[in-house]
């Protein structure tokens, strides 16, 4: 067992290096509409089956109570434009998912950037398989059947989802499921000095800066650039 008195230098330190130098990156990822008709659709979940969540038993954001997260999932139900996907199994949720159709501005918090996708695209995020249904494949199959369905039911030409870089686990489902990466939005931090830009690895991408609005930066390379590359500008 960890010393506890061994520990708190060591977590101070972390502390002082994070805000010293940190990085923080989105990873973009797209599949167009004709590309989407391509894949398998496994169709095993449903859509929009609101009453699915009163068997919630787990969920994406430990941060957040049970009552706390159903009660943000009513204003998504509220917006029009977000669509649950879920499977429950002997009266427990154990997959969801959601699907944001259209999807006119992707912003990120923590970042301070917004990524602003062509007309007529969707959005996918905020999946979560419970515990003990892991390892069945119920991530990729989800993601193929809401692509399919952005395509089919809402008319999307294009599907975007988004992860952070350091999740690789959920990079290799999404790279796995038939995305392809696009680009970036990083935020550097060095000393009293922050940096935020986008990068872009196919196609350009627009990108603006959640205070104020104006266009971000964005590097774009000839070559594929893999995220977590860091860029020079």
């Amino acid at each position: 067992m960890s010393d506890p008195a061994r520990l708190a230098p060591r977590r101070l330190l972390a502390a002082i290096r994070r805000r010293v130098w940190s990085r923080l990156e989105l990873c973009i990822y797209s599949r167009t509409a004709d590309r989407i008709r391509e894949l398998p659709n496994p169709g095993r979940l449903h859509r929009d089956r609101w009453q699915d969540l009163a068997q919630l038993r787990a969920w994406s954001y430990p941060q957040l109570t049970r009552e706390q997260y159903l009660d943000a999932l009513e204003g998504r139900r509220g917006s029009g434009v977000q669509h649950l996907y879920s499977l429950v199994e002997d009266g427990v949720l154990v997959h969801y998912g959601w699907l944001i159709s259209p999807q006119e501005r992707a912003p990120d918090e923590a970042i301070g950037l917004a990524f602003i996708p062509p007309p007529r695209s969707a959005g996918l995020w905020d999946y979560f398989t419970h515990p003990t249904a892991r390892g069945r494949g119920l991530y990729g199959d989800s993601l193929r059947q809401c692509m399919h369905d952005a395509v089919a039911i809402d008319g999307a030409q294009e599907v975007f989802i988004y992860v952070y870089a350091n999740n690789a686990v959920s990079r290799r489902v999404i790279e796995k499921a038939g995305f392809e990466y696009r680009g970036s939005l990083v935020m550097e931090r060095r000393l009293f000095f922050t940096r935020r830009y986008a990068t872009c690895a196919s196609g350009q991408l627009e990108v603006r800066e959640l205070a104020g609005g104006r266009p971000a930066h964005v590097v774009c390379r000839a070559r594929r650039a893999e995220p977590g590359t860091l860029a020079t500008i």
